[in-house]
């Protein structure tokens, strides 16, 4: 085997063991993205309607 053929080989090891190690952040990620949205969907609808509601009964 060749320099470059090993060295090839290598790299795409390294590319396979990186990708199965970034798949499980990627999901992680989604799922903080996701409670970000519902975390945020909390706020527009319900406490900015309650301090609406607390300015005008004040």
């Amino acid at each position: 085997m060749s320099d470059n053929e090993l060295l090839l080989a290598m790299s795409d090891l390294l590319e396979k063991k990186i990708k199965a190690e970034l798949s499980p952040l990627k999901s992680e990620i989604q799922e903080i993205k996701n409670e970000q949205t519902r975390i945020n969907l909390i706020i527009e609808n319900e406490i900015r309607s309650n301090v609406r509601f607390l300015n005008r009964t004040a």
